[in-house]
């Protein structure tokens, strides 16, 4: 969380758009394997965070106005965005696409980026990155994340099935190896 704070000074953001009650596919798929069933009331909806550099903050009416021009603008001061699962440890942090840095601070580069769609209020924008998700211990291990991470890179950039957290669980899970 403070990581991602620090990287998006960093990219000097200046808007940051909130849609509530966003239904997110990979967290659903875990709503579904485990917090449905959980002795606790979880929602199935998350929340999912854009965020925006430029001159000055964005208005409603910035993303409103229905001008194509409007589409494009935005697309130019996009950085991405960041699903927050709704709970309560600290691994709240789901399916997250940031646009890299492209200032020179010391050789850091992400040479594995693909291109994300996004829709936004009726707007088609992309964003450019890696996909990251902070692990879920209730449904996976660390290994998933991380391969949930480079699968969606791939799958994005080849066109190929992308594969949710319990999918590669259960893959992984599927024969006895001892």
């Amino acid at each position: 969380g403070s990581n991602i704070l620090e990287y998006l000074r960093h990219l000097k953001c200046k808007t940051l758009v909130i849609e509530n009650e966003y239904i997110d596919y990979d967290y659903l798929s875990e709503f579904g394997a485990f917090y449905s069933k959980a002795f606790k009331n979880y929602s199935n909806k998350c929340k999912r965070l854009h965020f925006f550099f430029g001159d000055r903050v964005l208005t409603v009416d910035d993303l409103y106005v229905p001008e194509i021009s409007t589409e494009s603008r935005l697309q130019n001061i996009y950085i991405g965005y960041v699903i927050v699962r709704p709970l309560d440890t600290i691994n709240v942090i789901g399916r997250t696409i940031l646009s890299p840095s492209t200032e020179d601070d010391g050789g850091t580069f992400c040479l594995c980026k693909s291109y994300f769609p996004v829709n936004l209020v009726g707007k088609e924008l992309s964003v450019l990155g890696f996909p990251f998700l902070q692990q879920d211990a209730n449904v996976g291990a660390c290994a998933t994340a991380a391969l949930w991470m480079l699968t969606r890179a791939l799958s994005a950039r080849f066109h190929r099935q992308a594969y949710t957290t319990v999918e590669i669980t259960k893959s992984a899970t599927r024969y006895d190896v001892s």
